[in-house]
């Protein structure tokens, strides 16, 4: 017989073995690489594109994709003997383009024909490693020395932040992060306002930014380099490195996860979702031909987290694509109808739609004239919005949270009265039913009696003024 700790054990055991299987289940990986003969990098994300580089037969070439492979968009400028995307974002992307022998830092807002040099003046070589809406963040190499600075839109626009070797390797908004001979650090928008992330390390670097988070990684003493996360100054540094790792180093961050790779019994690419929740090995989802894989960028879009990235073959590197959909969740309710005569002959489809941030997620209609129960799944995740509305019926509206936990909305009684459909009762839905008055149903049968009758237009009188959510 157990006791109850076995008992406890064998219980949470099965559970963590389940929810781990789940978690297992939700990745998918694709590869960017159009042909057997092209191989390239995944290097940025942003929404659901990827930016990267394509080499194939004669060329080597700035890309960006839309989640698959045929999805490529060449961007590399035709003068360019070679060109990369490493940062991307809404409408902007950064890299560099090789011209007359020299790497020179380059945006671009989405084809070919739009890129813009940006290479300063006396630079040997320079390059965009990061974009935001309005500035572009990277080095360029002057009098033998790599300097991190920003560019807004040209190359006479070219700012300094730093004066011994640096680079700016991540932004977001007017924050920038990267490194200078005192470590890992942030900037925004100027060499003054440089914050020290280092703190005690003997070495550290930060590689990305979501604007509230930074990450990179850091050794104190020797060179074992370690993953770690930051909240804008050197004491908020956590670390993110497994701990049956050798090495590891994070990437990118998105929201509440971040991406990188750790060296295990190989280099292995890696999500987080912060230092209390264990890592996820992403190479496992690799065919066996791949050798080490990294993980380099993050983007999370429409409840879907996108992770970019690329991985070793005997052949070259390959771009990678992974995808973690969010855990769908379960929406249920009861409409209820105010003012209404049951008629079964006579239901009413009520709409329930699901949105977010004005993409609508999920969309069910009831027809009221039994229970007015509903029930549907909806996948995103986060903060999201519920309009139930019908023929006649004033909009409700509810705000929820998807996070794949159930959510009952419980009895959503519904105003009457609005026949137009304009969003508030007034004197327009009086002069509908007016004129429908003795017809039979119609969107002046409010009361849902069968006919439009007397009853009907007291309804909209008792109603007058109301409006919707």
């Amino acid at each position: 017989m157990y006791s109850n700790s076995a008992l406890l054990r064998t219980i949470f055991f099965a559970l963590a073995a389940a929810l781990a299987s789940q978690a297992l289940a939700q990745w998918t990986v694709t590869e960017l690489s159009p042909g057997s003969n092209t191989t390239g990098m995944a290097l940025g994300a942003s929404g659901n594109q990827q930016a990267g580089i394509l080499s194939y037969p004669g060329a080597v070439k700035a890309v960006l994709w839309s989640g698959s492979a045929n999805s490529w968009v060449d961007l590399g400028p035709p003068v360019a003997s070679e060109s990369g995307l490493s940062s991307v974002i809404p409408g902007f992307q950064g890299g560099y383009a090789r011209i007359s022998g020299a790497d020179h830092a380059v945006m671009w807002t989405g084809w070919q024909g739009s890129w813009v040099d940006l290479h300063p003046a006396g630079a040997i070589r320079s390059s965009v490693t990061a974009v935001s809406a309005t500035k572009q963040g990277g080095w360029a190499v002057i009098d033998g020395l790599s300097i991190a600075g920003l560019w807004s839109g040209s190359a006479v626009s070219w700012i300094p932040l730093a004066t011994t070797n640096s680079a700016v390797l991540g932004m977001a908004g007017d924050e920038q992060v990267g490194y200078t001979a005192d470590g890992a650090c942030l900037w925004r928008g100027s060499s003054g306002s440089r914050v020290d992330l280092n703190g005690t390390a003997s070495y550290s670097v930060a590689n990305g930014t979501d604007g509230v988070t930074q990450v990179g990684g850091y050794r104190q003493g020797g060179s074992l380099t370690m993953a770690c996360m930051w909240s804008g100054t050197a004491a908020t540094r956590q670390g993110l490195h497994p701990p049956t790792a050798s090495t590891s180093v994070a990437l990118a961050v998105a929201g509440e996860w971040q991406c990188g790779y750790m060296n295990t019994d190989r280099v292995r690419a890696v999500v987080w979702r912060g230092p209390s929740v264990p890592e996820t090995d992403l190479h496992q989802f690799l065919p066996q031909h791949f050798i080490r894989s990294y993980a380099t960028g993050i983007a999370i879009h429409n409840g879907i987290t996108y992770v970019t990235g690329y991985g070793e073959t005997v052949g070259g590197y390959r771009p990678l694509l992974w995808r973690n959909p969010a855990v769908p969740t379960h929406v249920s309710g009861i409409i209820g109808l105010n003012d209404v005569v049951w008629n079964p002959a006579y239901p009413r489809p009520i709409t329930i739609r699901v949105t977010q941030n004005n993409v609508t997620l999920g969309t069910r209609v009831v027809s009221v004239g039994t229970t007015g129960a509903f029930g549907f799944q909806v996948g995103g995740a986060g903060q999201a919005v519920v309009l139930v509305d019908g023929p006649t019926q004033l909009t409700r509206r509810k705000n929820i949270y998807l996070d794949g936990n159930p959510i009952d909305l419980g009895v959503i009684v519904l105003n009457n009265g609005d026949c137009d459909g304009s969003g508030e009762v007034d004197a327009a839905d009086i002069d509908v039913v007016i004129a429908q008055f003795g017809s039979m149903g119609g969107t002046g049968d409010v009361d849902l009696s069968g006919e439009v009758d007397a009853a009907d237009i007291d309804i909209c009188i008792a109603n007058f003024g109301a409006v919707g959510d």
